[in-house]
């Protein structure tokens, strides 16, 4: 959805005539024209509902002082987290054909994931801390119409509102015996504008979506754990170094 405020100046209205008995009024150029500009689309769908996923993803990571990598499954010099102790987990889900990826972000070091990522109940997606981009340590979003080839999208849409529970977290050195599950509910996300230094504020364009349900309960994978490069996990990964290294 999408709301335009249109400002109206006192200079709107011009007076002027041959006698000064009769003004005539002339609607000032600029302002008519932006009266007559056709609204931009938001990107995103007003409501995804309860999707079903075409393609889900879950990654845990750990970081250098540089980039996210693949966790070691022993504590390792210069790297922040381990297999079974990962500085972040983002699960994701393609909500469209589109290209509208769903992301829920967990990050140890911020409520409710201080000591560790693990299980959490009724998380408030709209509290300050998880409705900022730059502090949140339980992200809810939706990237729009995603460019995997550019590792781009058109715009991504937080959650100011909604519940997020992670009911399993199970963190093992083998990842195909690791699991996450839990659902977001009754998310409400606004479309964002993310600045330099990490901040986010709303986009003037009030572009909004809402998401019901989505559910997930799903193996976590390693970067760099197949022999072929998947282009989600390389533009999640590109995004995730954007956001927390600010490049």
């Amino acid at each position: 959805m999408r709301c335009i405020a249109l400002l109206f100046a006192l200079s709107l209205v011009a007076c002027g005539g041959d006698d000064g008995m009769n003004p005539i009024k002339v609607t000032d150029a600029a302002v008519q024209q932006q009266m007559d500009a056709p609204m931009a689309a938001c990107t995103a769908q007003a409501d995804y509902g309860a999707p079903t996923p075409t393609q889900q993803f879950a990654l845990r990571l750990c970081a250098t002082q540089t980039a996210f990598v693949k966790c070691p499954t022993t504590a390792t010099t210069g790297t922040m987290g381990i297999a079974t102790d990962p500085l972040m987990i983002v699960y994701g889900a393609q909500l469209n054909a589109a290209n509208d990826f769903f992301q829920f972000e967990m990050w140890k070091g911020g409520e409710p994931f201080m000591m560790k990522i693990g299980p959490a109940s009724n998380i408030n997606l709209s509290d300050p801390s998880h409705s900022q981009w730059k502090t949140c340590a339980a992200c809810a979003y939706v990237a729009t119409q995603v460019n995997l080839q550019a590792g781009a999208d058109m715009g991504k849409y937080l959650a100011n509102m909604g519940t997020a529970n992670v009911t399993t977290v199970t963190l093992v050195n083998d990842a195909t015996m690791t699991k996450l599950a839990g659902n977001v509910m009754n998310a409400n996300m606004v479309h964002i504008d993310i600045a330099m230094d990490g901040m986010s504020t709303p986009s003037a364009d009030g572009c909004t979506t809402k998401l019901s349900n989505i559910a997930y309960d799903l193996k976590m994978s390693d970067p760099m754990m197949m022999a072929v490069a998947d282009p989600v996990y390389d533009y999640v990964i590109a995004q995730l170094n954007k956001k927390y290294f600010r490049r």
